[in-house]
C-alpha cells in the first residue's frame, strides 16, 4: 500500500499549504479560485508522477496494474457506458429523495469556485479534473490497489475493498452512495476487459460530463 501512503502526504502537504495561504489572505473567498486550481494542478500532478515512480521501482509492472494493449472487448464500453452512468445517477437521485436533497449543496462548491474566474482557470481546472484526475485515480485503484489485494484475498474481496476506498476517498458523505456505486462499476470494467483502459474510459466520461455541466451551468 506504498502508492496510498504517498498519495496521502502529498495530499496533506499541498492542500494544508492552500489551505494555510487562504487562511492568511486578507480575502479567502477571493482569493479561493488562485488557491485552489493550482494546489488541485499540482496534486494531480505530484500523484501521478509519484505513482509512475512508485511502479518503475516495484517488482510491479505497468502490464501488471492494467496498461495492457486495448482489446476488441472494449467496443463493450458503448453499452456499458450508458449502463452504468444510468444506474450511478438513479442511486444518486434516490439519495437526494431519501436525504430530502441534502445532496443538492455538495455540487454548489465548485461552481462558487468557478465563479467569476478567468477562461484559463477554467480550462486547466476541467482538463485536470477530466483527464489527468481519472489517470491517477485508475492508476491507484483499479491499479496498484485492485491488483494487489486480489493477489491476496481474490478478486471478490478487491472489488469491494476498492469500491469502499474510492468512495472514502472522495470525501463527501452525502455522495457515498453514488461513489460506492461507480466504485464497483470500476471494478467491474477492470475485471471485464482485464485491464485499465475500461474503467479508465468511464472515469473520463464520467468526470468530463461533470465538468461540462458545471461549464453550462456558468454560461
Amino acid at each position: 500500500m506504498q502508492g496510498v501512503v504517498v498519495i496521502l502526504a502529498i495530499t496533506v502537504v499541498v492542500f494544508g499549504a492552500a489551505l494555510a495561504l487562504l487562511l492568511t489572505a486578507g480575502d479567502p473567498a477571493a482569493r479561493l479560485p488562485i488557491v485552489v486550481v493550482p494546489a488541485l494542478l499540482v496534486h494531480t500532478v505530484l500523484a501521478g508522477t509519484a505513482l509512475i515512480v512508485i511502479v518503475r521501482r516495484s517488482p510491479t509492472t505497468f502490464r501488471s496494474i492494467g496498461f495492457t494493449k486495448p482489446t476488441a472487448r472494449l467496443w463493450h464500453l458503448l453499452w456499458q457506458v450508458p449502463v452504468i452512468i444510468t444506474v450511478a445517477v438513479l442511486v444518486q437521485v434516490a439519495t437526494s429523495v431519501l436525504t430530502s436533497g441534502a445532496s443538492e449543496d455538495a455540487g454548489g462548491s465548485i461552481d462558487s469556485l468557478l465563479t467569476g474566474t478567468s477562461g484559463t482557470t477554467v480550462v486547466v481546472l476541467v482538463v485536470t479534473l477530466a483527464v489527468l484526475v481519472p489517470f491517477w485515480e485508475e492508476t491507484l485503484f483499479r491499479g496498484l490497489i485492485f491488483t494487489s489485494t486480489r493477489a491476496r484475498w481474490g478478486t471478490g474481496v478487491a472489488t469491494a475493498v476498492t469500491a469502499l476506498l474510492f468512495a472514502i476517498a472522495h470525501g463527501i458523505p452525502i455522495l457515498l452512495p453514488y461513489y460506492v456505486t461507480l466504485g464497483f462499476a470500476l471494478s467491474l470494467l477492470r475485471i471485464f476487459h482485464r485491464s485499465i483502459w475500461g474503467p479508465l474510459v468511464l472515469h473520463v466520461t464520467i468526470n468530463t460530463i461533470a465538468s461540462t455541466a458545471v461549464l453550462t451551468t456558468l454560461g
